[in-house]
């Protein structure tokens, strides 16, 4: 039985105790012919939760939306089966023990055609076709600690995560996975003290990474806590990726020194003639005030920092004021110029969450606001085509209220048309982070 005290277990926040496998499912308007499927990870708490119950401690819960030429076939949803969870559950345990506190709560995406459910304090989870969980994975190298936010190369297919350790040294790891899911290399990154390095970007050239102050040791129970320190100083470092190849070694990133702020995530980043360009999210502080979720009053905007490599400037400028997060743009674009990015707005003006697609060159944003009361994804950006121009696709996004959720679909040329078409669920799925479009 859920007991929801905590504010990030109530409303559509609040968990759902129901693993369901349903083919029937009620369409309204017109699916594009989409076939592939629309995973989501986010946390869903087993048992009582206190009122100080921090967002990102539930267990991970994974939900997948199956469409077949625009048909949608199946919904499914399963925990990630941790030891915690199949001990929670009365359940023979799925994988072996671990010493470690494993949510697998924030990300599920393809790496090395591997499904993979994530979080950035244990190592990721391989989920099957039926959402059930196989294995451990730590890519053939003994990795304990990965990153919520892989990114794969789409020129090379090498996939590139960053993580740090609770507890641990004051570094990260950059890690790069091949194609055939095996570690090829592994950099140690030192910070300035233990942080949390949530995110990152890479350019054609160059990785990106972020040192903020954001302090995080691991709590009692083994969650993860966090603690704002303005004095902690900040800074944005970037790596030469030539200087990457070969055996386990220190990377050392030029740092630019910067004003404290933190950035949960890019929307992307490329390279110039004289430097790097960086869209991101940028909140002013986390965690300042409000140690159990990311809510304090410094709402994170549209940012792009321009960083100088000919000398230590970084420029940083206001792309959109409106309070938005959950960046994505089309995945073919990674690492490249491009000029579409798409994000969340958490709250319009009217109190209703937005779905906003900027046209970055055009300095314009087109956007749907859905109703009062309800919540947004983040939406996922799915060409039409293989061969599709940047922005001539699909959003899709979950539209969800306390009582249900709708997959909604948004041509992304013509946002504020609304969505073309909903499928409605047969189950709420609760507030989470991330997922990806899967191409069948």
């Amino acid at each position: 039985m859920v007991v929801a005290v905590s504010r990030w277990t109530r409303g559509t926040r609040a968990p759902v105790t129901s693993e369901l496998d349903v083919t029937d499912m009620i369409v309204d308007g017109t699916i594009p012919d989409l076939s592939g499927r629309l995973v989501r990870l986010g946390p869903n708490p087993i048992g009582p939760v206190p009122d100080d119950h921090h967002w990102f401690a539930g267990s991970g819960m994974a939900h997948a939306i199956d469409l077949d030429r625009g048909h949608p076939t199946r919904y499914q949803n399963r925990w990630v089966r941790t030891p915690e969870v199949s001990e929670r559950l009365g359940e023979p345990a799925a994988v072996g023990h671990s010493e470690h506190h494993e949510l697998a709560n924030t990300t599920a995406m393809v790496v090395a055609g591997e499904l993979l459910a994530m979080t950035e304090t244990c190592p990721p989870f391989a989920l099957g076709h039926d959402l059930e969980t196989i294995r451990r994975v730590d890519f053939g190298a003994g990795v304990e600690h990965f990153t919520a936010h892989p990114h794969v190369d789409p020129v090379t297919g090498d996939t590139f995560g960053v993580g740090y350790q609770l507890n641990e040294e004051p570094s990260c790891m950059l890690h790069r996975i091949g194609p055939d899911g095996r570690q090829r290399s592994a950099h140690t990154v030192e910070l300035l003290s233990s942080r949390s390095v949530h995110d990152f970007a890479f350019t054609e050239r160059w990785i990106v990474i972020w040192d903020l102050p954001l302090d995080v040791t691991a709590s009692p129970s083994g969650s993860f806590a966090a603690r704002w320190n303005n004095d902690g100083g900040a800074r944005v470092g970037v790596i030469d990726r030539a200087s990457l190849a070969g055996d386990t070694v220190d990377a050392a990133p030029t740092w630019f020194e910067i004003d404290p702020c933190w950035v949960f995530h890019p929307v992307n980043a490329y390279d110039t003639p004289t430097g790097d360009v960086i869209d991101d999210c940028q909140f002013d502080k986390v965690y300042a005030h409000d140690v159990t979720g990311p809510g304090d009053p410094h709402p994170p905007q549209l940012w792009r920092w321009e960083l100088d490599l000919g000398g230590t400037a970084v420029t940083r400028t206001l792309i959109d004021e409106r309070v938005q997060e959950f960046p994505r743009i089309d995945q073919r674009r990674w690492s490249s110029r491009h000029r579409y990015g798409y994000t969340t707005e958490l709250m319009s003006g009217n109190g209703a969450p937005s779905i906003l697609a900027h046209d970055l060159e055009a300095g314009t944003a087109d956007s749907w606001t859905s109703e009062v009361g309800h919540s947004l994804s983040e939406a996922i950006f799915v060409p039409d085509t293989h061969d599709s121009d940047e922005n001539e696709g699909w959003l899709l996004a979950v539209d969800s209220t306390a009582e249900w959720s709708d997959l909604v679909v948004l041509d992304a040329t013509s946002v504020s048309d609304g969505p073309v078409g909903r499928v409605r669920l047969p189950q709420r799925i609760p507030d989470g982070f991330h997922g990806d479009w899967i191409p069948a």
